[in-house]
């Protein structure tokens, strides 16, 4: 008789996360096989393109000898990490806004501080619920924007928890990273330069992000969130769903 696998168990904003890490994960696996089998027979690649290309309402003017280039997933590997790492990034914060509503349903008082809400964004929303998650995920959209100190320290004062601890930089570093790829299109800036002026960048050049780069913090970021939400859901009872 087979033991049924015993499923774990987290909050309801930690598996949301998980899927979405899994998900990068498993679209760097697919480029890799995907490459595999192109090269294992590019004739025959070669022709399947030429086919989709001449269907197309408005075909690619294919030199044949960059067809190969143009099937190679790796031609395209800075384009598309970049799209994982922005994702990735954006998945990581939105854990830490996603939690810390989970947190105020369990205990609003958390929330409370000298701040003022306008009546008009108060009387917006229908019921009690949806309220306290929008005023917490503006919380915690200006915390990211202010930067990692910020969170650190409204979670320590408030929530009771330590995050990223050592991890600190770092954490500062790929989320700066996010908003210039975002907001500048990975452009170095002199001010980007400033605040970390121990890393090699170059101001002007542009950030390049590579399939190994992601394949590396995916994990890394899950084993955080993963380490904290343990931590919050004892603390605030949160609910527990399977996954």
């Amino acid at each position: 008789m087979e033991t049924p696998q015993k499923k774990n168990k987290a909050s309801k904003s930690f598996t949301t996360a998980a899927v979405e890490f899994e998900n990068i994960e498993r679209i760097l696996l697919y480029f890799k096989v995907s490459n595999n089998l192109i090269n294992e027979d590019l004739l025959k690649s070669i022709t399947k393109l030429r086919t989709f290309n001449d269907n197309l309402e408005i075909p690619y003017d294919l030199d044949p000898k960059l067809e190969k280039e143009f099937l190679e997933v790796n031609y395209y590997e800075k384009t598309l990490s970049t799209m994982m790492y922005v994702k990735t990034i954006d998945n990581f914060e939105n854990y830490f806004k996603e939690i810390l509503s989970e947190i105020v349903v369990s205990d609003p008082r958390v929330l409370k501080s000298k701040e003022t809400e306008q009546l008009d964004f108060i009387l917006s929303f229908t019921d009690y619920s949806s309220l306290i998650n929008a005023i917490a995920e503006k919380k915690i959209e200006t915390l990211f924007y202010q930067g990692i100190d910020g969170i650190k320290k409204y979670f320590k004062d408030r929530i009771g928890v330590e995050v990223f601890k050592e991890k600190s930089e770092t954490i500062n570093l790929l989320v700066k990273q996010r908003n210039l790829a975002v907001h500048n299109r990975g452009k170095i800036s002199k001010e980007f330069i400033r605040q970390f002026p121990n890393e090699d960048f170059v101001e002007s050049m542009y950030l390049n992000f590579t399939f190994d780069y992601v394949d590396k913090i995916v994990p890394a970021l899950y084993k955080i969130i993963n380490e904290l939400d343990y931590e919050f859901s004892k603390k605030f009872n949160l609910t527990q769903v399977e996954y």
